[in-house]
């Protein structure tokens, strides 16, 4: 998982990202050569999707629009961005072997984290390990609470019982389906196709 936190460290450094939160996740990889969509999936436990277009070889990633929740939709950008860099040669066969899949699932959710958490800049913003410090740093991060606790538990900041602590609070408060701020930070609609198809029809009724 070090080199997983190196790779994502790398990532954020080649694109000039800083070590800021990042403002608009899907712009970025559009800005990087992603294709980004949003389209219902009409699956409940899928939230997204990713491969390479071909014959062109860009990377797509295919967002659940009936998942209407922006700091989820973020991590699940970040977590198929993981994919894309770490995993483009692991193969169908291989995803069938249960083990093998579990850990690449961790490992593209591990990207996914210090892709939007990076582990300084985010640790010197927590002033203390509660729900209501992780609430504050919502706003600014874009992430929700539960991936800060989890990231929290990764870079080995609080241990198995504070974990288990603050995870029985989280449900506690009733935020397992609709967390604080939700309602507050908004969805990040791709932009790059949607353009590109509204130039297409422009030019076919005015050319």
């Amino acid at each position: 998982m070090e080199s997983v936190e190196r790779e994502a460290s790398n990532l954020r450094a080649f694109w000039n990202l800083g070590d800021g939160p990042i403002v608009n996740v899907a712009r970025v990889m559009e800005n990087n050569g992603a294709i980004v969509l949003r389209h219902p999936l009409d699956a409940d436990t899928l939230d997204a999707l990713s491969g390479w277009a071909q014959p062109e070889g860009l990377p797509y990633v295919l967002l659940n629009s009936d998942k209407n929740c922006s700091v989820r939709s973020r991590l699940d950008l970040a977590h198929e961005l993981g994919h894309i860099v770490l995993h483009r040669s692991v193969t169908e066969t291989s995803l069938k072997k249960s083990e093998l899949f579990a850990l690449i699932e961790s490992q593209a959710f591990r990207f996914g984290a210090a892709f939007l958490l990076p582990e300084e800049p985010f640790l010197s913003d927590l002033y203390s390990i509660s729900l209501d410090a992780l609430k504050v740093l919502k706003r600014k991060w874009k992430v929700s609470i539960a991936m800060m606790i989890e990231r929290l538990k990764h870079l080995n900041v609080i241990d198995a019982d504070q974990h288990k602590r603050l995870r029985i609070n989280y449900v506690g408060r009733k935020w397992t389906r609709e967390e604080p701020f939700d309602d507050e930070i908004l969805i990040e609609e791709p932009s790059v196709v949607s353009s590109a198809f509204r130039m297409m029809v422009g030019e076919t009724f005015n050319p």
